[in-house]
Protein backbone atom coordinates (compact mmCIF):
# COMPACT_ATOMS: atom_id res chain seq x y z
CA UNK A 1 0.00 0.00 0.00
CA UNK A 2 1.40 3.17 -1.49
CA UNK A 3 -0.90 5.65 0.09
CA UNK A 4 -3.80 5.65 2.30
CA UNK A 5 -6.21 7.96 0.85
CA UNK A 6 -9.29 7.09 2.94
CA UNK A 7 -9.43 6.03 6.67
CA UNK A 8 -12.75 5.14 8.42
CA UNK A 9 -12.18 4.19 11.60
CA UNK A 10 -15.92 4.26 12.79
CA UNK A 11 -17.44 2.21 15.62
CA UNK A 12 -14.73 0.09 17.22
CA UNK A 13 -13.11 0.44 20.14
CA UNK A 14 -9.71 2.02 19.26
CA UNK A 15 -10.24 4.63 21.96
CA UNK A 16 -9.03 7.98 22.63
CA UNK A 17 -5.22 6.65 22.51
CA UNK A 18 -5.51 4.82 19.59
CA UNK A 19 -7.12 7.71 17.99
CA UNK A 20 -4.28 9.96 19.20
CA UNK A 21 -1.39 7.79 17.51
CA UNK A 22 -3.66 7.87 13.85
CA UNK A 23 -3.25 11.70 14.72
CA UNK A 24 0.27 11.84 14.78
CA UNK A 25 1.24 9.64 11.85
CA UNK A 26 3.50 11.32 9.74
CA UNK A 27 4.94 8.57 7.85
CA UNK A 28 4.23 4.65 9.46
CA UNK A 29 7.09 2.94 7.49
CA UNK A 30 5.31 -0.68 8.04
CA UNK A 31 2.30 0.77 6.00
CA UNK A 32 3.90 3.70 3.71
CA UNK A 33 1.51 5.47 5.30
CA UNK A 34 2.24 9.88 4.53
CA UNK A 35 0.34 11.86 7.05
CA UNK A 36 -0.64 14.52 4.35
CA UNK A 37 -2.42 11.58 2.48
CA UNK A 38 -5.31 10.98 4.35
CA UNK A 39 -8.02 13.02 2.97
CA UNK A 40 -10.97 12.21 4.64
CA UNK A 41 -11.65 10.95 8.38
CA UNK A 42 -14.70 9.43 9.64
CA UNK A 43 -13.81 9.72 13.38
CA UNK A 44 -17.58 9.87 15.47
CA UNK A 45 -18.15 8.60 18.56
CA UNK A 46 -14.65 8.23 19.75
CA UNK A 47 -14.72 10.93 22.46
CA UNK A 48 -12.37 13.28 20.49
CA UNK A 49 -11.66 16.62 22.75
CA UNK A 50 -9.00 19.08 22.89
CA UNK A 51 -5.85 17.29 22.07
CA UNK A 52 -7.31 14.95 19.91
CA UNK A 53 -8.72 18.12 17.58
CA UNK A 54 -4.64 20.15 17.93
CA UNK A 55 -3.95 17.06 16.35
CA UNK A 56 -6.43 16.08 13.40
CA UNK A 57 -6.46 20.33 12.61
CA UNK A 58 -2.45 19.41 11.23
CA UNK A 59 -3.47 17.08 8.70
CA UNK A 60 -3.85 19.78 6.38
CA UNK A 61 -4.91 18.05 3.40
CA UNK A 62 -8.33 16.07 4.76
CA UNK A 63 -11.03 17.62 2.93
CA UNK A 64 -13.79 15.53 4.55
CA UNK A 65 -14.04 15.54 8.56
CA UNK A 66 -16.64 12.99 10.35
CA UNK A 67 -16.64 14.21 13.72
CA UNK A 68 -20.32 13.45 15.04
CA UNK A 69 -20.87 12.78 18.60
CA UNK A 70 -17.80 13.64 20.37
CA UNK A 71 -16.26 15.94 22.93
CA UNK A 72 -15.43 19.05 20.39
CA UNK A 73 -16.39 22.30 22.24
CA UNK A 74 -15.10 25.43 21.25
CA UNK A 75 -10.99 25.68 22.13
CA UNK A 76 -11.43 22.36 19.56
CA UNK A 77 -13.95 23.74 16.72
CA UNK A 78 -10.98 27.02 17.04
CA UNK A 79 -8.33 24.00 16.14
CA UNK A 80 -10.83 22.37 13.04
CA UNK A 81 -11.52 26.00 11.91
CA UNK A 82 -7.81 26.07 11.49
CA UNK A 83 -7.63 23.18 8.59
CA UNK A 84 -8.46 25.46 5.12
CA UNK A 85 -9.27 22.21 2.95
CA UNK A 86 -11.99 21.47 4.81
CA UNK A 87 -15.17 20.80 2.05
CA UNK A 88 -17.36 18.98 4.09
CA UNK A 89 -17.75 19.04 8.03
CA UNK A 90 -19.89 17.02 10.17
CA UNK A 91 -19.54 18.27 13.87
CA UNK A 92 -23.28 17.30 14.55
CA UNK A 93 -23.81 15.93 18.44
CA UNK A 94 -21.00 18.23 20.36
CA UNK A 95 -20.56 20.89 22.79
CA UNK A 96 -19.83 23.83 20.20
CA UNK A 97 -21.22 26.83 21.85
CA UNK A 98 -21.47 30.60 19.48
CA UNK A 99 -17.80 31.26 20.04
CA UNK A 100 -16.76 27.89 18.17
CA UNK A 101 -19.63 28.14 15.75
CA UNK A 102 -18.07 31.79 14.96
CA UNK A 103 -15.05 30.07 14.08
CA UNK A 104 -16.29 27.44 11.98
CA UNK A 105 -18.33 30.00 10.16
CA UNK A 106 -15.24 31.84 8.98
CA UNK A 107 -13.60 28.79 7.19
CA UNK A 108 -14.25 29.41 3.30
CA UNK A 109 -14.18 26.08 2.07
CA UNK A 110 -17.29 24.54 3.64
CA UNK A 111 -19.20 23.52 0.79
CA UNK A 112 -21.35 20.72 3.17
CA UNK A 113 -22.00 21.83 6.56
CA UNK A 114 -24.30 19.26 9.00
CA UNK A 115 -25.14 21.71 11.99
CA UNK A 116 -25.83 21.36 15.47
CA UNK A 117 -29.00 20.32 16.05
CA UNK A 118 -30.96 22.09 18.79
Amino acid sequence: MKEMKRLDINDNHIGIDGAACIFQMKGVTNLNLKHDSIRALYLSNKHIGDAEAAHIAKMKRIDYLDLEFNQIGDVSASFIAQMNGITKLYPQGNQIGDTGASHIAQMQGITHLRPQQQ
